[in-house]
């Protein structure tokens, strides 16, 4: 059914009376059988069959519930691969995949202990490949999933590398300043950096191109809701602050330490609670008419268009295959991923970096290297090496949903956890850092209000991105945080207590 005809159908559905009547004037002679309306077939008891179901294009919840299991297990599929026609067509998917042996090589570098350059090298070319292969795996995953849930999974996987960098850095001794600045570094990174790159290559052919209008609104509302919620502590501190206060033991109370703390725990439940329920509401919305049909409600018929090839789309690799590749996978990535960071330390001890700037910069690009790359082939494919296909009308804005989801989800997680394990990691984060998440926040709730982008609005987004990194080069990071969280100031802590004790700070 073409969309126009859905439209029609949508805004006037058939009533049963009207049914009713249209099959006794056209079978007055066999009351007893079907009726065929339109494309529509109902039994004169009222009964609706699979085709109206089908063409409707509404379902209700129980109806997409059972098409889920369906998709999820393959059966809606005419042939579901085998597991060596799955291998096959994994290894074939990309000519990236025969520098998988660097994997093997990091891996060897790392164990055998060879010299910290040649596997912070390996390491930063293994992800290469493995994000290429994760890329295949998450694409594969939402033919069975569906657009909602796929998209959902797909965000979750591409965020899971530094998600498992932060629990670490979290289990680290003293290395919760090191962890914040990651925190804030990695939302930067996705919120203006990737999305901006992946705008420049979208635009360069095109006057515009369109976003998903009713979900960017939702993501603005959220990136908003996350961004205030590390504002509000700051300004909690910057009232309990005495004015012209130098000495730690004005600030430094136990007692201010255990009410940060304990309104960083609430915050971060409330947080979760609010990332679950607009995902409840993205995969769910409420009636029975809307069941599904909010990924295809996007104000723009190429989104439409994009559901119906997704749902028509042959997968290339099993369910099953699938979900245990994406597993494994990303697991090795998390190792790799861990080779890379240990082997950047002689970078960290050796070099006059700034640790606020290796945190908000250096490992957020590393950690996110190998996607990062990948990143700029698109970008120099699309613009330049294009074959005179014509260019998409979407935009592409998932990494957004990427910093939206480090934001309120996995930010509050890492709090719990180290409530868990005895980490006290705060949500009262650096002034300065907070200052650069708002400032990416206005910039980027400002371009997407529209629901459309082009590549100089893309440009803007990389420039501020650049401008950031310039501007942290230089920052020392506040002084007083580490001696209000001692563990927090890391190896350097002992140190900025002492100078802090005195009287001076930055």
């Amino acid at each position: 059914m073409d969309s126009q005809t859905r439209i029609r159908h949508n805004a006037q559905p058939p009533t049963l009376a009207n049914d009713l009547d249209t099959s006794l004037e056209k079978n007055i002679s066999n009351p007893g059988e079907g009726t065929l309306v339109g494309k529509n077939k109902r039994s004169l008891t009222g009964g609706i069959d699979d085709t109206e179901k089908e063409d409707s294009g509404h379902l209700t919840k129980t109806d997409r519930f059972q098409e889920f299991k369906r998709r999820i297990t393959g059966k809606h599929v005419d042939k579901v691969p085998t597991f060596k026609e799955s291998l096959t067509a994994t290894a074939r998917s990309s000519w990236l995949n025969v520098a998988l042996i660097i994997v093997v090589m990091s891996w060897i570098s790392h164990f055998l202990h060879w010299d910290e350059r040649a596997t912070f090298v390996l390491s930063f070319l293994a992800l290469i490949p493995l994000e290429k292969l994760l890329q295949f795996g998450s694409k594969q995953s939402m033919l069975y999933l569906g657009s909602s849930i796929g998209d959902l999974v797909n965000v979750t996987l591409m965020n899971g590398i530094e998600a498992i960098l932060a629990i670490l850095l979290l289990k680290r001794e003293c290395e919760l300043k090191l962890l914040q600045s990651t925190i804030i570094g990695v939302t930067l990174l996705q919120l203006l950096l990737v999305p901006g790159c992946m705008f420049v290559a979208g635009g360069s052919r095109l006057i515009h191109q369109e976003l998903h209008q009713t979900q960017t609104q939702l993501n603005q509302s959220m990136m908003t809701m996350g961004v205030m919620c590390l504002v509000l502590p700051v300004a909690f501190f910057v009232g309990i602050t005495n004015i012209g206060a130098t000495s730690a033991e004005t600030i430094a109370t136990a007692q201010n330490r255990d009410l940060i703390l304990k309104f960083s725990r609430g915050m971060a439940i409330i947080m979760l609670v609010v990332y679950i329920a607009s995902r409840i509401y993205f995969i769910n919305p409420p009636g029975d008419e809307n069941a599904g049909d909010y990924a295809e409600a996007g104000g723009h018929e190429a989104f439409k268009h994009k559901e119906e090839a997704l749902k028509a789309e042959q997968p290339k690799i099993s369910p099953w295959f699938c979900f245990g590749f994406l597993v494994v996978l990303i697991a090795i990535i998390a190792v790799t991923a861990e080779w890379l960071v240990h082997s950047i330390d002689f970078v960290r001890h050796k070099s006059t970096i700034e640790e606020e700037w290796f945190g908000l910069v250096l490992i957020p690009l590393i950690s996110f290297s190998g996607d990062g790359i990948i990143t700029a082939a698109y970008l120099i494919r699309k613009t330049f090496f294009h074959g005179g296909k014509a260019p998409h009308s979407l935009a592409d804005a998932r990494p957004i949903d990427l910093s939206i989801q480090f934001t309120l989800f996995w930010t509050p997680i890492l709090i719990l956890i180290g409530w868990w394990i005895n980490r006290p990691l705060p949500l009262l984060f650096d002034i300065f850092e907070v200052v650069l998440l708002v400032a990416a926040c206005f910039v980027v709730n400002y371009i997407t209000a529209d629901a459309k982008t082009n590549w100089a609005e893309g440009f803007m987004m990389i420039s501020l991105y650049a401008i950031i990194a310039l501007v942290a080069w230089f920052y020392p990071g506040q002084q007083f945080f580490a001696v209000l969280f001692p563990c927090i100031g890391g190896a350097e802590g002992a140190t900025a207590e002492g100078a802090v004790a005195e009287g001076g700070h930055h």
